[in-house]
C-alpha cells in the first residue's frame, strides 16, 4: 500500500463550507482552449468564485471565536467601464457577456456583507479572476509567487488577455506566498508534497485548507484543496482549479491543450504550455486516486455551473 493521498483527519478536525459564486460570464471560442476543436464553437462560460467559511482560526490575524470567510476568485469586475480601454475591447470580444451584479452584491443579497471577508485568495491575476477588490474594505488579499510582480510589470503585451493594470490591489492588504520551489514558509506552515502535488501550504495549519502550486498558466497560480463535510458527515475534499484546465475534456484526455497564431508567433492561453500540461496531469492522478472523495472544479465549467448553480450562495456544495 502507498501513502494514502490526502491527509487523515484529526480527532478534533475542523471543516470548511464551500459557496459557488459566479462572478459574471463571458463567451469564449474553444480553439483558444483545446485541440482538435469544431470551427466555431464557443461556450458561454462563469468566471466561478468560491466562498470559504472556516468555523475560526487564528491565522491573519482573525477573532478564533469568529467564523472566518474566504474568497477564492472574485470574477469579473461588475461593469465593463471599471476595466481600461484595452481590456474593454478584448470583452467585447468575448461576446456576449454578463457582468453584473458582481460577487459583493450578491453576497449581500445571501446575508453576509463584503466588508466581513477576512481574505481574499486570488488563483492568478488575470481580468477575470481580481473582480472589484475595492469592494472588499477588510481583506487581507494573497496571491502566489510572482504574480504582484506580473500585475505590476506585466508581461509586455504579448496578448490582449495578457493586459494588466498596476494598483488593482490595495498595496498595504496585499501579500505574496513564499516561492513554492525554495519551500519558504508562511506563519507556523511550509510548503510540503501532498500526493502528486510537489508543493502544496496547509493555509491555517488545521489541515482543513490547502494552498497547491499549480503553475502553467500564469506566475503565482495556485489552487485550493478544501476538506469539507459530505453526505451523513463523510468527508469530502474539493479542489478548486482556477484556470489549471478551462475544459473538462483536458482532465479526461480527450482534448489537448490548444495554441493559435498571433502576430508575432504561436500563442496559448497558458505562458508555460508544458507546465501547464504537467499540472493538468497531476490534477489527472489527484482524481483518480482520490476518487468519489474529491471534486475538482475549474473556473470556467458551465457543464458543472448549470448543474450546481442552485447550491450558490447561501447555499453550499
Amino acid at each position: 500500500m502507498g501513502e494514502p493521498i490526502l491527509p487523515s483527519a484529526a480527532p478534533n478536525q475542523n471543516y470548511v463550507t464551500v459557496s459557488p459564486i459566479a462572478g459574471g460570464f463571458i463567451t469564449l471560442s474553444d480553439h483558444f482552449f483545446v485541440h482538435p476543436a469544431v470551427e466555431g464553437a464557443k461556450r458561454t462560460v462563469p468566471s466561478l468564485t468560491f466562498l470559504i467559511t472556516h468555523p475560526g482560526v487564528k491565522a491573519f490575524g482573525a477573532d478564533p471565536s469568529k467564523p472566518f470567510h474566504m474568497m477564492f476568485d472574485l470574477g469579473l469586475r461588475k461593469s465593463r467601464e471599471s476595466y481600461p480601454e484595452v481590456l474593454q475591447k478584448h470583452i467585447d470580444g468575448r461576446a456576449p457577456h454578463h457582468l453584473a451584479p458582481g460577487v459583493a452584491a450578491q453576497l449581500r443579497d445571501g446575508g453576509l456583507e463584503p466588508a466581513e471577508i477576512d481574505l481574499v485568495m486570488l488563483s492568478h491575476v488575470h481580468y477575470d479572476h481580481h473582480g472589484d477588490p475595492e469592494e472588499f474594505p477588510n481583506a487581507r488579499f494573497v496571491v502566489g509567487h510572482g504574480a504582484l510582480g506580473v500585475l505590476e510589470k506585466g508581461l509586455g503585451g504579448i496578448a490582449s488577455h495578457q493586459h494588466f493594470v498596476p494598483g488593482t490591489l490595495p498595496e498595504e492588504r496585499s501579500s505574496e506566498l513564499p516561492d513554492p520551489v525554495s519551500g519558504g514558509h508562511i506563519s507556523d506552515g511550509e510548503w510540503k508534497p501532498l500526493g502528486p502535488f510537489p508543493a502544496a501550504l496547509d493555509l491555517f495549519g488545521d489541515s482543513s485548507v490547502f494552498v497547491i502550486d499549480t503553475p502553467g498558466h500564469l506566475p503565482g497560480h495556485v489552487n485550493l484543496l478544501c476538506r469539507t463535510k459530505g453526505d451523513g458527515d463523510k468527508e469530502r475534499w474539493i479542489l478548486l482549479c482556477g484556470d489549471a484546465f478551462h475544459d473538462r475534456r483536458l482532465l479526461t484526455g480527450e482534448k489537448e491543450i490548444g495554441t493559435w497564431e498571433g502576430p508575432h508567433g504561436t500563442l496559448c492561453i497558458h505562458l508555460d504550455k508544458e507546465a501547464a500540461a504537467e499540472s493538468i496531469k497531476r490534477l489527472q492522478e489527484f482524481q483518480e486516486q482520490g476518487g468519489d472523495e474529491v471534486e475538482l472544479i475549474a473556473a470556467h465549467e458551465e457543464i458543472w455551473w448549470e448543474g450546481n448553480r442552485h447550491k450558490a450562495f447561501p447555499g453550499r456544495l
